[in-house]
């Protein structure tokens, strides 16, 4: 079969989920999350989860390496998830007391429960997919 077409840039943010989230043999999705209370524009592709401050910015505030950087998703409601990142990966903040350390998280927040649980899903499975391969 062909592979997906991109749809229009006005609705890169409503991607169809096709595929249980493959599109041309990566992972990816786009869309506005809310984090830290300001609407983000993300992008998962492949093996990168990337946060821009707006659509038409070309360079992001952060990459997280889902493969290294990125321990699991936890959904956290109805609404909102979090990235667990690894304390190991390059760059990760150094404690500053000794001993066990909560994990750093990154919270995102939905519009609804369904634009939730596809970003979930999508990101679990390349998650999964990038520490086989």
């Amino acid at each position: 079969p062909p592979p997906p077409q991109q749809p229009p840039p006005q609705q890169q943010q409503h991607y169809a989920h096709t595929g249980g989230g493959m599109a041309g043999g990566a992972y990816s999705r786009a869309g506005v999350l809310k984090h830290e209370k300001k609407a983000r524009h993300c992008v998962l592709d492949g093996q990168r989860f990337s946060i821009y401050k707006g659509r038409g910015d070309t360079k992001p505030q952060l990459v997280l390496l889902l493969r290294t950087d990125v321990q699991r998703v936890w959904p956290s409601n109805q609404t909102t998830f979090s990235l667990i990142l690894d304390p190991n990966r390059p760059g990760a903040k150094q404690p500053k007391k000794p001993g066990p350390q909560p994990p750093e998280k990154l919270e995102f927040t939905a519009e609804t429960p369904h634009e939730l649980n596809l970003w979930v899903e999508t990101l679990q499975s390349a998650i999964a997919a990038a520490r086989r391969g």
